[in-house]
């Protein structure tokens, strides 16, 4: 038995089958949450399911922390599912040619718990050169990306876009475009709710290259893809 720290408060798969009429209803999964806030300690997560909210309609090339070899999270979690701003990042470190998939993400990681000190790796989502994207800290859990972090759903882009180095390729763009709307429709947030990391604290993320086409980008949000 481990702690593999807090991801949901408690989940219980029920295996039913009910019948009215032509209603069945197979599998249900009861999901119960704490609070919004809560802080949680040392839950035995052993027998359930990594994220309580996996979803089949997300975009195509999830990576879950399993797939990339992710750490437990260490100390408090804090619930967080109001959001209202989607903030866009970039890694700056690794840039697109030193990306090199999980290992990359690992790497993130090791720097966010070690280095700062944080419970996990700060970000939502990672989005790769290649199209992939990565589980980072679960929805609904309090993100370390751009203070005071609450209602902010944090989605990093690998590469350094600073003026001069990487340009966002075709097909990492249409992913996070993908992510953007699947989350929006999701959490009912308004386009102009999707900022670059500057917009909301003192800093150049998410690059030139990325932040001069979050207009359009924004606009690709509203459209078919």
């Amino acid at each position: 038995m481990h702690k593999q720290g807090l991801w949901f408060l408690a989940a219980v798969s029920l295996s039913i089958v009910l019948s009215c009429g032509d209603l069945r209803a197979q599998d249900l999964e009861l999901v119960l949450l704490a609070p919004l806030g809560m802080i949680c300690e040392d839950v035995d997560f052993s027998v359930v399911e990594q994220s309580a909210f996996k979803d089949q309609n997300m975009p195509e090339g999830l990576i879950r922390r399993a797939g990339w070899g992710a750490r437990f999270p260490k100390g408090d979690m804090v619930f967080d599912r109001n959001y209202k701003t989607i903030v866009v990042h970039h890694t700056q470190t690794p840039s697109v040619l030193g990306y090199r998939g999980g290992e990359s993400v690992r790497a993130i990681q090791d720097y966010h718990m070690d280095k700062n000190k944080w419970s996990d790796i700060g970000y939502h989502y990672l989005v790769g050169p290649e199209g992939k994207y990565y589980e980072g800290r679960a929805e609904g859990l309090l993100g370390s990306h751009c203070p005071p972090n609450e209602g902010r759903l944090g989605l990093n882009l690998i590469g350094d876009f600073s003026k001069g180095r990487d340009t966002l390729g075709t097909v990492q763009r249409r992913k996070l475009v993908e992510l953007l709307k699947y989350f929006c429709a999701k959490y009912c947030i308004r386009t102009e709710e999707i900022k670059g990391h500057r917009d909301l604290d003192p800093s150049d993320c998410p690059g030139d290259n990325v932040y001069n086409l979050l207009p359009q980008i924004r606009r690709q949000v509203c459209g078919p893809l």
